[in-house]
């Protein structure tokens, strides 16, 4: 009997079923004796009321630990496919992005998911579903902004503030028009004092933003 983690597995296939005794997925791979998924494995998420086939192509494909999928693939296709490190205590539908990872997004566009061409990505460091560093690109295109003049962003780093807003972060957004901001944001609005370079001069200002609206400028420079 193979171990994994300290913990002796074996392989098995085997559904389980929801609160209304559907069954909710179908699970192969390596797991506990008491059943608990641990090692490498797949499961298959079972969408739809029909239980004499896979109902759904979504799956997650990876590591599993003590019943939890904590590293590998998640594939929803056509919609999106994220791959890295999981928060270990989500499962199902739930499950979250958590340290290094990147969520790729195909539109719901068959042909784009097949041929591998995302429309746009998030990448870098997660804590709980959250981007915490790294970059966000075609961020209007993916639905990570509600502002269509934003193109991409770059976290630079996290930084809350005194109220202990875990949206706050450090960085670059990048305008449509060659514009680019650099310095404090909660999510994707500036907030606080930042740098604003102004592609159709070619200046770079010093601003204050609050709640992503333009305050004042404070000083510019060359």
């Amino acid at each position: 009997m193979k171990s994994y983690k300290g913990k002796k597995i074996h392989y098995a296939e085997f559904t389980g079923k929801d609160e209304q005794g559907q069954d909710d997925y179908l699970y192969k791979g390596f797991c506990q004796k008491n059943g608990k998924p641990h090692g490498q494995g797949k499961l298959f998420l079972l969408l739809s009321d029909n239980n004499k086939a896979l109902s759904s192509k979504w799956f997650q494909e990876g590591l599993w630990l003590n019943g939890n999928f904590y590293k590998g693939t998640y594939d929803m296709s056509p919609i999106q496919k994220q791959v890295g490190y999981f928060f270990p205590e989500n499962v199902g539908l739930d499950i979250e992005l958590h340290g290094e990872g990147a969520a790729y997004h195909y539109g719901r566009s068959v042909s784009k998911y097949k041929n591998d061409e995302p429309i746009g990505s998030v990448i870098g460091t997660f804590k709980e579903g959250s981007l915490i560093k790294g970059k966000i690109t075609n961020a209007f295109k993916i639905r990570y902004t509600e502002y269509d003049f934003i193109k991409h962003i770059h976290y630079e780093g996290f930084s809350p503030n005194k109220e202990k807003d875990h949206q706050m972060r450090k960085g670059k957004i990048f305008f449509k028009n060659g514009d680019i901001f650099e310095g404090k944001m909660i999510f994707d609005a500036p907030e606080g004092i930042g740098k604003h370079y102004v592609a159709k001069t070619k200046k770079t200002h010093l601003g204050l933003f609050k709640g992503g609206n333009f305050v004042k400028w404070i000083t510019s420079k060359k």
